[in-house]
């Protein structure tokens, strides 16, 4: 029997590949609806040129860290994130949207799903992997909570985790005013 050959030489299927992604590329400049959907979706799965990953939020203590999971806003956030898993067909999968191992059919069906969603539906699952992207203690934080017009009040509150860090009263009182605000 004769060794079978692939149809198209290492070159040609090069020159076919080059070809084609040029002409997808141009194509996807004029359907800004499907290239929000890609991107959400390389967000979600990755490829070897995109690497989004979920910041891993680490506590520096347990305290903290028993602080943070007793969170009602992070119980919230969870709810959130059940949420976009249900919109993206995964109602049973547990943990972060965003930081996928990149593999190319899981990056086709996860595109594929976001086709089927209203913009409304994309935006929200966009938002919630910017959420879970967002750097820990960054300039970024700051920022956007100004401009959200964040109330911490409404989300945060003084804890045991935060009086046994913080022992003198004076700084205390400075920093909850600085940070909850002052009212």
């Amino acid at each position: 029997a004769k060794p079978s050959r692939p149809e198209l030489s290492g070159p040609m299927q090069n020159y076919v590949d080059l070809h084609r992604h040029a002409a997808v590329r141009l194509s996807l400049l004029d359907h800004s609806g499907v290239a929000l959907r890609l991107m959400v979706a390389h967000a979600i799965v990755g490829t070897s040129l995109w690497q989004v990953r979920p910041d891993p939020q680490r506590a520096a203590n347990e305290a903290v860290a028993a602080s943070i999971a007793a969170s009602k806003t992070e119980a919230a956030f969870a709810g959130k994130r059940r949420e976009v898993l249900a919109l993206l067909g995964q109602a049973e999968e547990d943990g972060p949207v965003a930081g996928g191992n990149g593999d190319d059919v899981a990056l086709a069906s996860v595109f594929a799903r976001l086709l089927t969603l209203p913009d409304n539906e994309v935006e929200h699952v966009l938002a919630l992997i910017m959420a879970e992207t967002l750097g820990l203690g960054s300039a970024i934080i700051e920022a956007l909570g100004n401009h959200l017009g964040l109330d911490m009040r409404a989300h945060w509150q003084a804890d045991d985790a935060f009086f046994e860090l913080l022992r003198d009263r004076q700084v205390a009182n400075a920093m909850l005013a600085d940070v909850g605000g002052s009212d």
